[in-house]
């Protein structure tokens, strides 16, 4: 099964995950959508939180 999880290694760190690491602005639609595309994830787990700018 593929996950992917977003977040910082502060969220995603405490879960012990092992796997590939991408890294991408989850601000950026286009990058998101190509990532999700590209990794084709059966779950995706969002963790990002205290995101700056906003």
């Amino acid at each position: 099964m593929k996950v992917l999880v977003t977040g910082a290694t502060g969220a995603t760190g405490a879960t012990g995950a092992v796997g590939t690491q991408l890294v991408l602005d989850v601000l950026d639609a286009t990058a998101v959508r190509d990532a999700v595309r590209r990794t084709r994830p059966d779950v995706i787990v969002h963790q990002a939180t205290a995101l700056a700018g906003t």
